[in-house]
């Protein structure tokens, strides 16, 4: 690729609060970066809850002191935001770029892919297998959903032969959820809010009788884990469904983050609660894996030009698309 202009577009958020912190403008293209450091074409970016999150300040317990996603220190605003990065290096390798860092998470925490270019740490960056014939659109997806997923999955250490209760299964983390736990051989239910959510999730993940796709928690077995991005009040209600010696691990409260817990429960059956947040090191090793063996298919929703973010975002929010949101910086700008 050819980088021999000074400025690219991008998204910055210039601070906490509604759309109108959102700003679409020229910024100046990183040429001249230290060893160590490498220039991505930004080819494609999923949405994500937590970039909404950080704009609006909800990681933080202190409204006058809003936190990035690790919730410890404030996001640099101004900023570009963006999680997810699927690009193409200077060399023209096809490229994924974690989210989630030693340093903290791209757009979060420093400058992520709601840009054309974006400038990374070279140890943040994994080539895309030969052979994979996901899109761009789909592979624009998998750094943050599957990335939390998988983390979720190894803080639980949940393996073949698991029974696996999944809430919030209609959306990109949850979903994610389900295809990784059953790759690992896991039983799965995936929970959702209507049929007409849970009739999309039974046509993605077919007929296997490793998943159930289900509208309410089922109140006659017990699991052995529970994978919840969720939150809120149906949190205690899967800590109640699992079984003497189960897991219950947490990335999220979508539903709210403020949850009763019968700590009896917890206590007497001899319960263990993750949180997850930072990624354990093998998490992207595996996700190449999986890329490598066809195991990942993620479902794109809808997609939309970079400076159409406003638009995207108040799709996310309103969440009636069946899939992932992504953002496409070059749909309409013309090659470089």
């Amino acid at each position: 690729m050819s980088t021999d202009i000074k400025t690219h577009m991008a998204v910055v958020t210039l601070g906490v609060g509604d759309y109108s912190q959102l700003s679409y403008k020229p910024v100046p293209t990183p040429l001249d970066m230290d060893p160590g450091r490498e220039l991505i074409k930004v080819l494609s970016c999923g949405l994500n809850n937590t970039d909404l999150n950080t704009r609006v300040g909800w990681y933080s317990k202190d409204a006058d002191n809003p936190t990035g996603y690790g919730g410890e220190k404030p996001s640099p605003f101004p900023l570009i935001q963006g999680t997810d990065g699927f690009g193409i290096t200077s060399g023209g390798q096809r490229v994924l770029v974690r989210s989630s860092t030693p340093r903290g998470w791209y757009g979060s925490d420093f400058s992520g892919f709601f840009q054309q270019y974006c400038e990374v740490d070279s140890r943040d960056v994994f080539p895309v297998p030969d052979g994979c014939k996901l899109s761009e659109a789909q592979l624009g997806t998998i750094p943050c959903i599957y990335g939390t997923a998988e983390n979720m999955l190894l803080r639980a250490s949940v393996r073949e032969g698991d029974r696996v209760i999944v809430p919030g299964a209609s959306g990109g983390v949850a979903g994610a959820v389900i295809e990784l736990c059953l790759a690992r051989g896991c039983n799965v239910v995936g929970m959702t809010s209507n049929e007409v959510k849970a009739k999309n999730l039974r046509e993605r993940f077919g007929t296997s009788v490793s998943v159930r796709i289900v509208t309410s928690l089922p109140t006659d077995e017990k699991f052995t884990c529970a994978i919840d991005n969720v939150g809120g009040a149906g949190a205690s209600l899967l800590i109640e469904a699992l079984e003497e010696g189960g897991r219950y691990v947490t990335s999220g409260a979508i539903a709210g983050h403020e949850v009763k817990v019968d700590m009896r429960t917890v206590y007497l059956k001899v319960l263990t609660i993750f949180g997850s947040t930072r990624w354990n090191d093998d998490v992207m090793h595996n996700l190449i894996r999986y890329l490598g063996e066809g195991k990942l298919n993620p479902v794109v929703g809808r997609t939309f030009k970079l400076g159409e973010i406003v638009e995207a975002q108040k799709c996310f929010e309103q969440r009636k698309v069946a899939g992932k949101i992504v953002l496409l910086p070059w749909e309409g700008e013309g090659g470089v």
